[in-house]
């Protein structure tokens, strides 16, 4: 199998100066109202099922799953389990898909192929309320810097179970057309 190509942009971190209110302008420009970006670290269960029953979202998009707030439990990844557990039944409930980011734990570092046990705070509970799970992996080795290597560990719509090699492309640049460089 050959390397397919993503077309990912890469970013570097930078200090920048950023004018807040023409970014606004300039993402409610594009994305027409009907992305809705809520920027909340201590978002609790409660608060995003409100933001679904008053947006009524076509899909759900939560960066870091684990930090939802307002479950309590035992353990610590019987805590997390629960997080999983409310996502899929609001995916149910209301009919949205959920697609969610959690972090890897100290196993998969420089790790090519991540399996479910690399997943970070998880016993079985992350892998057993998700209907597709994929691991990015990255190895750590000189000459692989570009590449990632995505693994679908489970996927319940079709049963396809692979992996994808995927290199970066240095040429394509995260801002491009008639506001490349406004940032």
């Amino acid at each position: 199998t050959g390397v397919q190509t993503c077309a990912l942009p890469i970013c570097f971190p930078v200090t920048i100066k950023v004018d807040y209110s023409k970014t606004l302008n300039l993402y409610l420009e594009k994305t027409k109202g009907n992305i809705k970006l809520v920027d909340d670290a201590m978002l609790t269960h409660w608060e995003l099922k409100k933001y679904v029953e008053e947006l009524e979202p076509s899909l759900i998009c939560v960066d870091q799953l684990d930090k939802i707030k307002g479950f309590k439990a035992d353990r610590h990844d019987l805590e997390v389990g629960a997080i999983y557990v409310f996502l899929r039944e609001v995916a149910k409930k209301y009919n949205i898909p959920v697609l969610g980011v959690t972090q890897a734990s100290e196993s998969a570092e420089g790790k090519k192929w991540l399996t479910t046990k690399d997943m970070a705070e998880s016993k079985t509970s992350k892998a057993a309320e998700c209907d597709l799970l994929v691991g990015i992996g990255k190895s750590n080795e000189e000459g692989y810097e570009n590449l990632r290597y995505l693994n679908i560990l489970k996927n319940k719509g079709t049963g396809d179970e692979r992996r994808i090699e995927c290199r970066f492309r240095k040429d394509i640049k995260p801002l491009s057309g008639k506001n490349k460089g406004e940032y």
